[in-house]
């Protein structure tokens, strides 16, 4: 799977893109990965948050969602952290 992220330069910003290319790396045959996001829609607003832990061999493992009221940017993605130490610890 491949991402592509368009930087923008603020004083530029209808003139200059830039792309850079990423690229998701699996885990070590030991281990698992997890990815997290957290969204709002209005700040202060109702979000939302999710995570999914995959394998070496990329196969879903354990996902989870959540939605968030009155929240901003910073605390989803904060709470999405929460969430991801709470499903480790089987809490």
């Amino acid at each position: 799977m491949e991402y592509h992220l368009m930087l923008v330069q603020k004083e530029m910003l209808k003139r200059h893109q830039t792309i850079i290319k990423v690229r998701w790396e699996p885990p070590d045959r030991e281990f698992y990965k997890l990815n997290i996001d957290g969204a709002v829609k209005n700040t202060p607003g109702l979000g939302g948050l999710g995570g999914v832990f995959r394998d070496y061999t990329v196969h879903w493992v354990l996902s989870f969602i959540e939605c968030i009221p009155n929240t901003n940017p910073a605390m989803a993605k904060l709470q999405a952290i929460k969430k991801e130490v709470a499903t480790r610890s089987g809490s």
